[in-house]
């Protein structure tokens, strides 16, 4: 229902006989009634690999391998900036428990508000003109040469971080707050518990109170994880858009301005699986970090 075709996305610039416009629809099954077309791309995604058709802007690449291309590179994104927040989150909600309603505690908890409330987006611009445009430390786009991978690994390994320190923090920095309060709140709620009076009268220390209390919150920050490793495959767009990190989100702005509309609907596709594995590794976690928990 969106304007733009298939043909207009070969086009780009100008307008296509309506010969070629003929050929081109037919090519891609476009002439077929709708119901046709979902029944074929339905069909298609229960073959390995997954047939999804081909992108218009970068065919004749079909769509899975352009698809797979862009995920690889989102996920060295995401990964490490999802273990950067859940590494100072979680340590930083601890801190926040266990000295509550210390200085050091509202002190976290106002840097963590603070830093919530700011437009992920807008920090990346922030540390992409500090470190990229003034101090020149980092290069601007952060896109990388695949050329790299032919040298040695010390140089590969440098040119990895300086092309996605700056994504990565900016990520990090706008999302740890989330974990570092889930992690506070779960916390202080297990404060009260008996079985921490038990500990205490059996004269466990500090520190072994310290490590049930944490294994016992950590529930709900790994329902956060399993949420929000889905999410960000796709929720990296803006930020990837900035530093011209040519991930998932950056395909994604790409079919959107170009009409690719297969590319956007295997990006979807894609999406919708991470979430789902992401949320049942979760559940599989679950049963791990607690006994209470069984799948029986």
């Amino acid at each position: 229902m969106m304007p733009g075709s298939a043909a207009a996305a070969f086009a780009q610039s100008g307008r296509l006989p309506e010969v070629a416009e003929k050929i081109i629809t037919k090519r891609f099954g476009l002439d077929q009634p709708v119901e046709i077309q979902f029944q074929k791309y339905i069909i298609g995604i229960f073959k390995w690999p997954p047939d999804l058709g081909f992108s218009y802007n970068f065919y004749p690449s079909p769509v899975f391998e352009v698809v797979a291309q862009h995920l690889v590179k989102t996920l060295y994104l995401v990964v490490f900036a999802m273990l950067l927040t859940v590494l100072i989150g979680v340590s930083a909600g601890i801190v926040a428990a266990w000295k509550r309603e210390s200085t050091l505690d509202t002190t976290l908890l106002g840097v963590s508000l603070g830093l919530w409330s700011v437009p992920y987006f807008w920090l990346a611009m922030i540390l992409l003109w500090v470190f990229g445009v003034v101090l020149k430390w980092f290069p601007v786009i952060s896109d990388i040469d695949p050329s790299i991978f032919a040298g040695n690994p010390i140089q590969i390994l440098r040119t990895i971080l300086t092309h996605g320190i700056l994504p990565v923090t900016a990520l990090t920095v706008a999302s740890f707050a989330s974990y570092m309060l889930i992690m506070r709140a779960s916390m202080i709620e297990v404060t009260g518990q008996d079985y921490l009076l038990t500990l205490k009268a059996k004269g466990v220390t500090q520190a072994g109170i310290l490590r049930h209390m944490v294994k016992n919150s950590l529930l709900p920050v790994v329902t956060q994880v399993g949420l929000q490793l889905g999410t960000l495959v796709s929720g990296a767009i803006l930020t990837e858009i900035v530093f011209s990190y040519p991930g998932m989100g950056l395909m994604i702005y790409q079919a959107v301005l170009n009409h690719d509309y297969p590319l956007l609907e295997g990006a979807f596709f894609v999406i919708a699986i991470t979430v789902i594995i992401a949320n049942f590794a979760a559940d599989i976690v679950y049963a791990l970090i607690d006994p209470r928990v069984s799948y029986k």
